[in-house]
């Protein structure tokens, strides 16, 4: 399978390679100028400034990353239709792709929950959320993903390869699937669940104040 992929990788037409290449070269310069542009709006402008703000910032900040170190890597097997980066880069390339997404998941699980708060228990996140304890919870955020994605660097028969079909260095699931299950359901199943009821919650709250104003308003 691995070695029909590489090898479609390399016999694209020039069409399909001067278009995969653009296209994702333009995703990548939309993803950090985007971010980047987010982050200086943040530090400029003193009102924005917010508790609620510090987490984009972060969710901001682990896609510079991936913008940076991962990417433009891609682009570049794109165009040439190979790794050319060597295996020791690889495993770097790899961890950090795993590391940057599973900080950004767990980013959004981080401004769900703070959401989740501001608007159903608002008495409970002012105590909750606070600067410092923003700062911690970032913190934790990294340290958890750090945790998730440096494991395949002491499994047996484990760890990042290349994936033509993907174009970068990425963990590959199939050697370990306990470990693939873990990933799976901890770091990828729970912070989407979490997200999913957080948002219900606020969906639901929202609408039920909006009912109870309405309502105020016809009487």
């Amino acid at each position: 399978m691995m070695e029909s992929l590489s090898e479609a990788l390399t016999l694209r037409t020039k069409v399909f390679v001067w278009t995969e290449t653009v296209l994702l070269a333009v995703i990548n310069a939309v993803a950090f100028f985007g971010n980047l542009l987010t982050c200086y709006a943040v530090y400029r402008n003193q009102r924005l400034r917010t508790l609620p703000n510090m987490f984009v910032i972060a969710l901001g900040v682990s896609d510079i990353l991936m913008s940076i170190f991962c990417m433009p890597f891609s682009v570049v097997t794109l165009f040439h239709g190979r790794w050319m980066f060597g295996e020791s880069f690889c495993r770097f390339d790899g961890f950090g792709a795993l590391t940057f997404g599973l900080a950004a998941l767990q980013t959004m699980g981080l401004i769900a929950v703070s959401r989740y708060f501001c608007v159903v228990k608002p008495e409970k996140y002012a105590v909750l959320f606070k600067k410092q304890r923003a700062l911690l919870y970032i913190a934790v955020v990294w340290c958890v993903a750090l945790a998730g994605s440096v494991p395949p660097f002491f499994m047996k028969n484990a760890g990042f390869e290349f994936q033509p079909g993907k174009a970068m260095c990425l963990y590959t699931f199939e050697r370990s699937i306990p470990y693939a299950v873990f990933l799976g359901s901890v770091y990828i199943a729970a912070p989407l669940t979490v997200i999913k009821i957080c948002y219900a919650k606020v969906f639901y709250t929202v609408s039920r104040s909006n009912q109870v104003f309405s309502l105020e308003n016809n009487l």
